[in-house]
């Protein structure tokens, strides 16, 4: 983070650490960042420049250090403003109450006030050069503030502080080059002491300048670099990887929380008995990774009885260490193999009785009143995206199932992975099986899509399902709160639709989800689905954004009244990015937003017979544009037909010297009202066959 430097007459390094107990891991790069914003907008806020800052963050630290940080802030004119010249003084040039009540309130005379012109007016102002404060005077409330408004969720207290952090707070530095900046802190004093590594080095640690706090560190066992820390896991893997002939499979969420987790990184080979592998793989990566946060190993074609983990400590007996994890992996596993074998004993219809006694939702019934529902939808959308109907319907039956197993209980990451292998366990069918594993697809975004048609339309009518309930209920998500990951749900829906090119008008399934809950709601509530289509179609805007699509572009397409298939949608999204980009683009949406404007004030015609009288089309030009205007609409129409957007605003767009033409010699609010109405439709007419499209008018 780099920042350009004023003429400040000096500037000086800024250490800042916080000593903790063990910081949650999954967390530690999210405010590493957002310390850095929050440190820098108090800065500039208080106009201390700085060159850059670095940030340094462990399991038992979070430090920055703010290179060339100006000791001083600038000196300012600070000015106020008094009554007018009018008002300060009478008709014989005396000052008036109102000019002496100023001046002994910034406590001065009114002779050592000035006038400032402004406007057509003068006024009365005081103007004082006032020294900026040092830097150090500033630090500590900066600090404070910045800390403050770190995400941090939930917060704790500790012995008798009123304080709040994360984790209990140890130790403070707060270092301005050579000097220690005192302030306290969490009932803390700073200081210019630091500690190394919990084991290896737990010394106190003096710190001569910020610029040796990294290498003081290094050489106590401290990698206070994240990216350093991580890199260094890596190449120990890499390592590992050619000495053992393995893949590791590195999830990058679980490297940045493994990274979080230690100072000085040791990566070690482990292995456990092949017996386990015949359970399912995700089942015993699911246990290693979440459990033990280690990484699974493979070799080209299957996953081996290995895994690497990363230890806290340079042991000098591995082996030990090595053994210790085997030990607790050996338990883990072993609970992995009774969860699987007690839930086979079951089958997932067999399982279906159960989820009568599980809530969905206060007022949206049971898991089992939601898979009936399900299950219905799910073989209604079959018929549309030509799946199988019944497999359709019976993974949806099927689907929920899975939930209530030991397996999916112990690790909720697994459902739908178990409620496959189940489901081939019970022999049902392939088609089955592979719909209940891909229903919860998008599970985050950018995931991957069912790839399945009736694992499309199970997923599909999961999320049809939840958000007609959860509107209902009136649980759209405000702010940033959606604790039901609705946003989440729509985009996955839509991205579906759109990816998978699915001819759908999901008006009409949402109109049909809504049906599904009859009997559980008042019919009142079960109608409205403009809201949901409006979410969901809302959710595309960013989506779209990050391919490149610009707003102008989305709100050309986007209609609220009409929009209700996502596929279509973005066939017109792909046809007006397209047309942007042709020469005579800029042309055609100034003459749209130039007829918009003609007509927005004269509303009253919208209503009538638009039909053109070709004998008050006087102008050649009108002429050439009426006769145009009748072939395109017939070619837009045969466009229309086929989908073809692209082609037919490429069509549109050869109208263009027409209508240039058109607004050079004809005036269309004319005297004579029936010549004036017939430009007018003519006007209209052509709004209306680029509508058809998008409204070009918004480019």
């Amino acid at each position: 983070m780099k920042k350009h430097m004023n003429n400040y007459p000096s500037t000086q390094d800024l250490l800042i650490e916080l000593g903790c107990e063990e910081l949650p891991a999954k967390h530690l790069k999210k405010w590493q960042a957002a310390w850095i914003a929050e440190i820098e907008k108090e800065l500039e806020i208080a106009h201390l420049d700085f060159v850059d800052i670095k940030a340094f963050i462990t399991p038992r630290r979070m430090a920055l250090l703010i290179t060339d940080l100006s000791t001083q802030q600038p000196s300012q004119l600070i000015t106020r403003k008094g009554p007018s010249k009018q008002a300060a003084f009478d008709n014989d040039g005396n000052p008036t109450k109102a000019a002496i009540g100023f001046a002994e309130s910034v406590g001065t005379t009114v002779d050592k006030l000035s006038f400032h012109e402004e406007g057509k007016g003068s006024w009365l102002v005081y103007q004082q050069q006032t020294e900026g404060k040092k830097a150090k005077e500033l630090l500590p409330a900066i600090l404070e503030k910045s800390l403050s408004q770190l995400p941090m969720g939930k917060r704790m207290r500790w012995g008798d502080s009123q304080d709040t952090f994360s984790r209990p707070v140890h130790w403070i530095v707060l270092l301005l080059e050579h000097e220690v900046v005192h302030t306290t802190l969490f009932g803390i004093n700073s200081s210019h002491i630091t500690y190394g590594h919990r084991f290896l080095a737990p010394a106190p640690i003096t710190i001569p300048t910020p610029k040796d706090y990294e290498a003081l560190l290094l050489k106590a066992y401290v990698i206070a670099d994240f990216e350093k820390r991580q890199e260094k896991i890596i190449k120990q893997m890499e390592v590992l990887e050619k000495e053992h002939q393995l893949i590791p499979l590195i999830d990058l969420h679980l490297l940045d929380e493994v990274t979080g987790l230690v100072e000085w990184p040791e990566v070690l080979w482990g292995s456990f008995d092949p017996a386990f592998l015949k359970i399912p793989n995700e089942a015993l990566m699911s246990s290693m990774q979440v459990h033990q946060k280690c990484f699974p190993a493979f070799d080209k074609t299957a996953l081996l009885p290995n895994f690497l983990i990363v230890s806290n400590i340079q042991s000098k007996n591995k082996t030990a260490v090595i053994e210790g994890n085997e030990c607790v992996m050996k338990a883990r596993l072993a609970d992995a193999v009774f969860y699987y074998e007690i839930d086979k004993q079951q089958t997932l219809f067999q399982r279906r009785e159960a989820l009568k006694k599980v809530r969905y939702q206060q007022n949206l019934g049971t898991l089992w009143d939601k898979t009936e529902r399900l299950s219905t939808l799910a073989k209604s959308i079959a018929k549309t995206i030509h799946a199988d109907p019944v497999h359709s319907a019976r993974a949806a039956l099927l689907c929920k199932s899975d939930l209530l197993t030991q397996m999916v209980g112990e690790f909720p990451e697994l459902q739908g992975i178990m409620g496959y292998y189940y489901a081939k366990h019970d022999q049902e069918s392939n088609d089955v099986a592979r719909a209940i594993f891909y229903h919860y697809y998008p599970r985050i975004a950018n995931d991957a899509l069912p790839s399945t048609p009736e694992g499309t339309a199970v997923a599909l009518a999961d999320r049809l399902d939840t958000l007609a309930g959860l509107f209902a209920l009136g649980h759209q998500p405000t702010g940033d709160k959606d604790p039901f990951a609705l946003r989440r749900q729509a985009l996955g829906m839509m991205r579906i639709l759109i990816e998978k090119e699915i001819d759908l008008d999901l008006n009409i399934f949402l109109r049909e989800a809504m049906q599904g809950y009859t009997d559980l709601l008042p019919k009142s509530k079960v109608h409205e689905t403009q809201p949901i289509l409006e979410f969901c179609f809302e959710r595309l805007k960013t989506w779209y954004h990050d391919q490149g699509v610009t707003a102008k572009v989305f709100a050309a397409v986007y209609d609220k009244e009409k929009t209700t298939n996502p596929l279509d949608f973005d066939y017109r999204i792909q046809a007006v990015t397209e047309f942007a980009t042709l020469p005579e683009a800029e042309s055609l949406a100034a003459a749209n937003k130039r007829v918009y404007n003609i007509l927005s004030k004269n509303e009253m015609l919208l209503s009538f017979d638009l039909t053109l009288d070709k004998k008050l089309l006087l102008e050649n030009s009108e002429k050439t544009l009426a006769q145009l205007l009748l072939q395109k609409e017939t070619e837009t129409d045969d466009f229309l037909k086929a989908k073809d957007y692209t082609k037919a605003l490429k069509n549109l767009a050869t109208l263009k010297d027409a209508i240039d033409l058109f607004f050079t010699e004809v005036m269309v609010m004319v005297d004579d009202q029936k010549i004036r109405d017939n430009r007018l439709k003519l006007l209209q007419r052509l709004r209306n066959l680029f509508l058809k499209i998008a409204d070009i008018s918004l480019l």
